[in-house]
């Protein structure tokens, strides 16, 4: 799912990481997604490629991206962050 560059704004919404299991590809980059990341992002299983850079995501990155096994691209670059890398990375 490509959406990047789409002047998408708001919070990143736990239904979309619940609702989208068999995504294996989303892409969010430059976008003016706000709020913190959430917890539902590892029920992703399938995710290969998590694109939201350059957005204003806060809050830590929450350790159910280390179950994520599939995934090969993470592109977490110009958001607001906080905190460390979780071990399960």
């Amino acid at each position: 799912l490509e959406l990047s560059s789409n002047g998408l704004f708001g919070p990143l919404l736990r239904d979309v990481f619940v609702g989208l299991r068999s995504l294996r590809s989303l892409v969010l980059s430059d976008n003016e997604i706000g709020s913190s990341l959430p917890e539902a992002v590892g029920n992703m299983k399938n995710l290969v490629t998590l694109k939201l850079s350059v957005n204003s995501i806060t809050g830590t990155i929450p350790t159910s991206v280390g179950r994520l096994t599939k995934l090969q691209k993470l592109y977490l670059a110009d958001n607001l962050f906080s905190g460390v890398m979780p071990e399960e990375m």
